[in-house]
């Protein structure tokens, strides 16, 4: 497997007469084209404000996965993304989560399907039908609301809604899976990624001062 990685930003900060600032959306675009043909799936890392990521599916609309920083949104399993991708993902506040994706592509030629999301859309029916039931342990849905239509359409349209996904579910697809990862006390800073990190921050902070390291 391999992927193309592209880093943009509409987010540069004080202005700085020494950093050119482009259009990170055609810039975007142009690596993207680069790469589409030499890569199997490509990954950008976009720095922007919330009100862009409702957007980056279809100003990026030939990249797989979009994962973002610049906001305090955290992206859940339960979340409706575009059918097929671009798919995007943000770590919420302060590096408190890990957003962690796992793929599945056994086919090139079909679209990738989320199924965190559809196993969530699940979880929330059969939660919402079984709190209608909770008043009538051991009773069928049919007999406790046999007055109430209203209540009986929503079983009946829930259910089926249940199986449309659990056919969705169990075809040969390309398979995305995603979770959020606590990023807890307990875990270490990767030394060599920590100094990176704290390099980059100097080296911008020298950019700024107008310096050279």
């Amino acid at each position: 497997m391999i992927y193309g990685i592209i880093g943009l930003t509409n987010l540069s900060g004080e202005s700085d007469s020494s950093i050119e600032q482009i259009d990170y959306i055609k810039e975007g675009n142009k690596y993207i084209s680069k790469l589409k043909n030499q890569t199997d799936i490509i990954i950008l890392l976009v720095n922007s404000e919330r009100s862009s990521y409702n957007d980056l599916p279809t100003k990026f609309p030939d990249a797989d996965m979009i994962f973002t920083s610049g906001s305090t949104m955290l992206t859940r399993p339960s979340m409706k993304q575009k059918d097929g991708g671009p798919f995007v993902f943000s770590s919420g506040r302060e590096g408190r989560y890990l957003n962690q994706v796992q793929l599945s592509l056994p086919h090139s030629n079909k679209e990738i399907v989320n199924i965190s999301y559809l196993e969530s859309r699940i979880k929330y029916l059969n939660r919402r039908l079984d709190r209608y039931m909770d008043k009538f342990p051991g009773d069928t849905y049919v007999n406790a609301y046999a007055d109430k239509p209203n209540i009986l359409n929503i079983f009946k349209e829930s259910k089926k809604e249940i199986e449309r996904l659990n056919n969705r579910i169990n075809q040969d697809n390309n398979i995305l899976e995603f979770k959020n990862i606590p990023m807890g006390k307990s875990i270490v800073d990767e030394s060599e990624m920590l100094n990176f990190v704290n390099r980059s921050i100097l080296k911008r902070e020298s950019l700024k001062n107008g310096k050279k390291l």
